[in-house]
C-alpha cells in the first residue's frame, strides 16, 4: 500500500485518486484531526474517517505531494502546528530510512540549491550566466553590462498574495542591500519543459509569441482544459543529456525547464516537485496513466 501524504484541497491529488483509491491511503495534513494515528518504537498506524487503515505492516512506500501548501484553517496555535508537521515529517522519514519513497523528497532543494544544480547542468546543457547575492560585490557580477532578469529562489510570496515571477531588471537600479537571484536574459522562441516520471520523459513546448511578460507561469492555469502546451520531440542528444543530468543528481521525478533559442535548449532550472497535469490536461499523451503506473509500480 502507498501512503500518499498531501492536503485535502490539492487538485493534483484529486485527479490521481480516481485511479489510486484501491492502492493508496491519502493522509491530508490540513484536516489532520479527521484521522487517528499512533507511532511507537517499532510500529505505527493511521485510520481515516471511513475506518480504512494503513500501518507499518501494510505500507510499502510513500509519496509526498505538497502536504504543507495548505494551512490548517481551524488551528492558530503555532506550537501545535509545528508539532503536527513534525509527526508528518516523522512518518516520511520512516520511509526514507526503512522502506522506499516515490517521487522526490520535499527537502531536495534544501540540500541542493539552484546554483548547485545550474553548475551540474553545465556539464550537459547550455546554461545562462547566473548570479546570487547582495552588497557591493554584486556590482562586479558577470552579468554586468548584460540584459538580466530577476527570479525567486524560494518561490515564496513577496506579500500575502503576490509572487515574484521572472522580471527584466536594471542592475544599476536594484537595491543591493537585499538578496537577488539574477540571470542573463535569453531571447527565446519557446518554453520547453520535460517532466521526468520514472523511465518516462514527457516533453512539451509552448510558443512565447503571445506571452505577456517573460514568465509563462504568470498566465498559466495549472488545471485549465485549454491545451496550451504541445508535445515536443527531443533529439537523441537532448534525451541523453536529460537522462544523464537526472542520473547525476539521482532523481527519477521532477520537471526541468528550458528555453529554446537558435534551436538549442537553454537550461533554466530543475523543479523537484513541480506541477505536471497542465502539460496533458486530458491525458491525450498518457501522462496521467504514466504517473499512476509509476506510483503503483
Amino acid at each position: 500500500m502507498l501512503l500518499f501524504i498531501t492536503g485535502s484541497r490539492d487538485g493534483t491529488a484529486d485527479l490521481l485518486f480516481d485511479k489510486l483509491n484501491d492502492f493508496a491511503f491519502r493522509f491530508n495534513y490540513d484536516i489532520f484531526d479527521e484521522y487517528q494515528i499512533i507511532i511507537e518504537n517499532d510500529y505505527w498506524k493511521i485510520t481515516n474517517p471511513a475506518g480504512i487503515e494503513i500501518s507499518s505492516n501494510t505500507a510499502k512506500n510513500c509519496f509526498w505531494w505538497k502536504a504543507f501548501n495548505f494551512d490548517i484553517l481551524n488551528i492558530k496555535n503555532m506550537y501545535l502546528k509545528e508539532e503536527i508537521k513534525y509527526i508528518y515529517r516523522e512518518l516520511y522519514s520512516y520511509f526514507l530510512l526503512f522502506k522506499s519513497i516515490k517521487g522526490t523528497t520535499p527537502y531536495f532543494h534544501k540540500k541542493y540549491g539552484k546554483l548547485t544544480l545550474v553548475k551540474i547542468a553545465k556539464e550537459f546543457f547550455i546554461v545562462p550566466d547566473t548570479s546570487v547575492g547582495w552588497g557591493k560585490l554584486m556590482k562586479k557580477t558577470i552579468l554586468k553590462n548584460k540584459n538580466i532578469v530577476a527570479k525567486s529562489l524560494t518561490s515564496g510570496l513577496i506579500t500575502t498574495d503576490k509572487a515574484l515571477f521572472t522580471t527584466e531588471v536594471n542592475l544599476e537600479k536594484l537595491d543591493l542591500n537585499y538578496p537577488w537571484y539574477l540571470q542573463e536574459k535569453i531571447e527565446a522562441t519557446d518554453d520547453i519543459t520535460t517532466f521526468i516520471c520514472g523511465d518516462n520523459l514527457f516533453t512539451f513546448s509552448r510558443n512565447r509569441k503571445e506571452l505577456v511578460g517573460l514568465d509563462w507561469r504568470n498566465q498559466n492555469d495549472f488545471f485549465d482544459d485549454d491545451q496550451k502546451w504541445v508535445p515536443y520531440e527531443l533529439t537523441k542528444k537532448e534525451m541523453n543529456s536529460i537522462r544523464s543530468f537526472a542520473k547525476k543528481i539521482r532523481v527519477e521525478w521532477g520537471r526541468i525547464d528550458f528555453l529554446k533559442s537558435n534551436d538549442e535548449l537553454i537550461f533554466l532550472e530543475y523543479n523537484a516537485n513541480g506541477q505536471f497535469f497542465f502539460l496533458d490536461t486530458k491525458n491525450q499523451y498518457g501522462l496521467k496513466d504514466a504517473v499512476v503506473e509509476y506510483l503503483r509500480k
